[in-house]
């Protein structure tokens, strides 16, 4: 039987717009899961579910640097999976167990939920495949919502901070767990919705692209053509039902 704890690590910024209350609670509903949620909060505005907040600060930080200090402050190998969250996105209700269900049927040590066809949308080949459960990919974005499992902390944890705001992570990942045998996929039965704020809207796209082409130049990496293709398809079941998981890999 697998672990039933889940980390939740996100940065909210509490001074734009954003859905993190939402988020908080739709994700403190699970069922099957004991989740610890901890947030670092950017801004003068104070978030009502303070039970919630790791830390907060006035000002800009790399996102990566406050994650990693996050989890350096956890017992993490306590917890099964590891769950970051962007705080401007729309979950599913039973969103946890419905796609932990998922990600333990399949043994996916990196995922990530497809993004719905009303999302902003960097790279199409994260969207929802209609009439899909999930896919095994070499490909798992860094954002809005990222799923690790413990048995890929050792190998992708503490992040890189040569990607501060992860851009590139997500090219250089499918290398590290292809060389362990582990799994990545993206899960299309429960996907998320990316819709309230444009991505690159509060940090400089030029500055942050150039930083991720120095990274890569740095690290072993995929391609984009060897990125954006399916390993395999799984197709969606007539229903699912939250249930409790277990894991075989």
């Amino acid at each position: 039987m697998a672990n039933k704890k889940v980390l939740v690590t996100g940065v909210a910024l509490s001074d734009k717009p954003n859905h993190a209350v939402s988020i908080m609670d739709g994700l403190a509903s699970s069922q099957n899961w004991e989740l610890d949620q901890k947030w670092h909060v950017i801004g003068e505005n104070v978030l009502p579910r303070r039970e919630y907040v790791a830390s907060s600060s006035m000002e800009k930080e790399e996102k990566y640097k406050i994650l990693n200090r996050i989890i350096s402050e956890v017992d993490l190998p306590s917890y099964e999976y590891l769950f970051v969250f962007d705080d401007d996105i729309e979950i599913p209700p039973h969103f946890v167990d419905l796609y932990l269900q998922i990600v333990e049927k399949r043994g996916y040590s990196l995922s990530q939920p497809a993004r719905t066809h009303a999302s902003y949308i960097d790279h199409y080949f994260v969207a929802q495949l209609l009439g899909i459960e999930s896919r095994q990919t070499r490909f798992v974005e860094i954002g809005p919502v990222t799923c690790i499992h413990n048995s890929a902390y050792p190998l992708l944890l503490p992040f890189d901070l040569r990607a501060p705001m992860g851009w590139g992570l997500d090219f250089h990942w499918p290398t590290i767990l292809s060389n362990q045998n582990l799994k990545m996929g993206i899960i299309d039965q429960v996907p998320i919705e990316h819709s309230l704020r444009k991505p690159v809207t509060y940090y400089n796209y030029e500055d942050t692209e150039s930083r991720m082409q120095r990274f890569l130049d740095q690290v072993p990496h995929i391609s984009h053509q060897d990125a954006f293709s399916a390993i395999e398809i799984h197709s969606m079941p007539e229903s699912i039902e939250p249930k409790s998981s277990e894991r075989n890999i």
